[in-house]
């Protein structure tokens, strides 16, 4: 068996490179150091290094079959090593270093990436969360406390409950999220309120994501449904229906959301699904703010994903106005490790101004959103190309380090769910006094 070469293996383990996250179009100082503080000296950086820097999208092209690469040559100082470079476009670049050795030849010390941005997504941070779920006040199994527990352990920053026609469950799970305040907890999540519509005359479901209070019944519950002379005159009629309802959304302060149009619940004599004539006069009615891309499809089969991501596209041409792709789980038990388990892995990103009811509902609205369905680990992203490139560089490089440190605060959860109070609050004093990695950490 052939044994490891040494001075070809990636050490980036070993050393930090900082900022991670950078300004597009501006000259941005780059700084290496041992990871470790040691007197061993194979980990201290001195003498020279080659310093490759790769832009992995948009580059000046040779006028041959290849590009040629040219490294620059930096010496260390201090156990330092810096240089600078201008990172002209938004786009993922990779750096690799390697030690100039007296014999001539060169050790890899790292091979890693970074990524410069645009001004505006710069500013933003982006938040991983959930806002399809279902608690026992519709046809969940769990308490909305148990929502906190488990979008701790998954390293969501926010949460909707949206219970069938019913408010009640994301307007308790804040309360529970306010009692534990005082463990810091609080800090950690935004609770959106919500409630999907399971209407009596259609069958689309709608969430009314965001709103500051429940809507009336009579809106999505008819005492008399008419008959129709036409299919075309039925879909009018409903369309009309529909977007009464999502007008009293807007007028709360939510936001609209289409829900799982590829889920086909099909029985023997019933079925429960909408059409795609029913989607898209829907659609053409310029009422909805986002489009569930992922949700309604059991773990693993991405294929529905894929189709409702290609109808959100195709509906878009004939859209009055676009709308934010979505991934949800919609799930009705989220404390479940089964295979089946989606909570975890159908998930939503947005970037926003902070974590705050009305910064995620702003990045909706503005389609700073990614719809995201993981599979074994593997991440398959729909959105805006410029955003998914983003969340790909952020899945290798800052949403594990963001889970694991939002599962500390989850083991305080726990504590507190277990009565132990006088140990959460001990573990959350110390947490308060380490300094936690954040999203900003990369830029600095």
């Amino acid at each position: 068996m052939p044994g490891i070469n040494y001075y070809q293996t990636n050490k980036k383990n070993y050393y930090t490179l900082s900022p991670r996250i950078l300004r597009a179009g501006e000259n941005s100082e780059i700084t290496v150091k041992s990871r470790y503080v040691t007197a061993y000296p194979h980990f201290v950086l001195e003498g020279a290094y080659y310093v490759l820097v790769s832009p992995v999208l948009e580059y000046d092209v040779a006028a041959s079959s290849a590009t040629e690469q040219n490294p620059i040559l930096v010496e260390a100082k201090d156990g330092v090593l810096s240089f600078s470079y201008f990172f002209g476009f938004e786009q993922d670049y990779i750096i690799s270093i390697w030690h100039k050795l007296e014999s001539g030849e060169k050790e890899l010390i790292l091979n890693t990436f970074v990524y410069a941005l645009e001004k505006d997504l710069y500013e933003l941070m982006p938040l991983r969360g959930n806002t399809h779920l279902h608690s026992v006040y519709s046809d969940g199994l769990e308490e909305p406390l148990q929502h906190i527990g488990a979008a701790l352990k998954y390293g969501f920053d926010y949460i909707a409950l949206t219970d069938h026609n019913n408010y009640l469950g994301s307007v308790e799970a804040k309360k529970y999220l306010d009692k534990l305040s005082d463990f810091g907890i609080k800090n950690q999540l935004t609770i959106l309120n919500g409630e999907e519509f399971s209407c009596n005359f259609q069958p689309m479901h709608i969430i009314s994501l965001g709103a500051t209070q429940a809507l009336p019944k009579e809106l999505y519950t008819l005492p008399e449904i008419p008959e129709f002379d036409s299919k075309e005159e039925k879909l009018k009629w409903i369309v009309e229906r529909l977007v009464e309802l999502t007008d009293k959304i807007h007028e709360l302060g939510g936001l609209s959301v289409l829900c799982h149009p590829y889920w086909k619940p099909i029985f023997d004599w019933t079925r429960l699904d909408a059409p795609h004539s029913l989607i898209k006069a829907f659609i053409k009615s310029g009422s909805i703010d986002a489009f569930e891309v992922v949700g309604g499809s059991p773990k693993g089969n991405t294929i529905i994903s894929q189709q409702q991501h290609l109808l959100a596209l195709e509906c878009l041409r004939d859209a009055p106005k676009p709308y934010a792709f979505l991934g949800q789980s919609d799930s009705h038990i989220v404390n479940d490790d089964s295979v089946s388990q989606l909570f975890g892995t159908h998930y939503t990103i947005a970037f926003c101004k902070e974590n705050s009811r009305e910064s995620i509902l702003e990045a909706i609205k503005e389609r700073r959103t990614v719809a995201v369905e993981e599979t074994d680990g593997v991440c398959e992203f729909f959105g805006e190309l410029r955003l998914v490139n983003f969340c790909r560089f952020l899945d290798k490089e800052y949403f594990a380090i963001a889970k694991s440190e939002k599962q500390l605060w989850f083991k305080i959860f726990s504590l507190c769910a277990e009565g132990d109070f006088d140990s959460a609050n001990i573990l959350s004093n110390a947490l308060n006094n380490i300094r936690s990695v954040s999203y900003n950490d990369l830029k600095i």
